[in-house]
Order: structure tokens, then sequence, then C-alpha cells
């Protein structure tokens, strides 16, 4: 919007993030580094936000680091529902605890879970909580028909990570395939 508008000198972006990079997967935060540099992007490492001044215009992290704005744009940390941590089916952290590959629940019986309110150690995305629902979906068939289940999820995730309105990287990866290398997608858009 700026660039079209030919406002970017009048313009500072700025991310935070919790983690010492700029993205969670670390190979793929050096492309993302890369690609920020390259527009102008400053990322805040170790940025925990704990309060926001909105008459103020700033954002406080739980470092003490102070960041002004003119226009704040914030994401959430991701947590469970509070029907699901006062359920009895989440653990002390307050997910669902799964076995990475049955999805089965760790301590109750004929349970399962899918998605982005497990404990699983990948994405919480719609993309991951379809690879997992179709290896659960195979399994509950086998359950009703009386066989052994047999499919395991693999950790299998795919995203995009947007790096313009034209383009993105794609990433796939699983528990054993972590993503190595990235492919750049343009779209004709405009």
């Amino acid at each position: 919007y700026y660039k079209k508008k030919k406002m970017l000198d009048k313009v500072k972006f700025h991310l935070t993030s919790p983690l010492p990079r700029a993205f969670s997967i670390e190979n793929v935060s050096e492309k993302v580094q890369k690609k920020f540099d390259k527009m102008g992007v400053e990322v805040h490492t170790f940025f925990n936000t704990e309060e926001i001044y909105p008459e103020e215009k700033y954002v406080e992290s739980m470092e003490g680091d102070e960041l002004k704005y003119d226009m704040l744009v914030m994401v959430p940390p991701h947590t469970t529902p509070k029907f699901v941590r006062d359920s009895g089916l989440a653990n002390d952290e307050g997910w669902i605890p799964v076995d990475r590959e049955t999805l089965k629940h760790e301590v109750h019986e004929d349970v399962y879970a899918v998605g982005d309110c497990t404990n699983l150690p990948v994405s919480k995305a719609g993309a991951a909580a379809h690879h997992q629902a179709l290896a659960l979906a195979k399994n509950l068939a086998n359950l009703t028909q009386g066989k052994e289940p047999k499919k395991k999820y693999d950790g299998h995730v795919q995203c995009f990570l947007m790096t313009s309105l034209k383009s993105s990287i794609f990433l796939d990866f699983s528990y054993a395939h972590p993503p190595r290398s990235l492919f750049l997608l343009s779209f004709p858009f405009y």
C-alpha cells in the first residue's frame, strides 16, 4: 500500500518476535530475515509483549523494552479456549496431550484430538490439522470395523509464508523432513 502510494520513505515497519529470530523455523528464518532486510523491516527479537499503552502509543515487552507506534497490528499468543482447559482433557499448559503419531489422548481411552488445541510439536495451522484429520479418519474407520489402526500422522505440515502481495515461500515438512529447500512462488495478482 505504502509503496503504491509512494510513501515508503515516510513509514518504518517493525516486527516483534519472542524468539531469537524472525521466524520459528531456523533455516526459514534466514530467508525471511534477508527479505525483511531488503524491505527495511526492523526485527526486534526476544520481544515478549507485556503491555500495550494505546494512549501513549507504545508497547512494552516483558524484558522492559519499549516500542513506539503510530499503527499497531499484533497477533495475540496462541492458546486453547477456556472450555478445553477446563474440560479435564488438557495438561497443565492447557494443551490436549496426544501421541504424536496416533493422535490418541495420552490419558483418556477413546479420546483423540487434532488441530491447534493439541500439544503436537507442529504448527497450529489448518494444514497441519488437515493432515492429522486424514490420518485419524483412516484409523477411526479401521477401529469401527474391528481392525487395528495403522495410519500414523508423520508431522506433515504445509504452509505459505507471504513475502509480498505477489509472492510467498512454500513450506512442506514433517517430523522426519524439516524444511530444507524453499520455493519462492510468484502470483500474477495484478
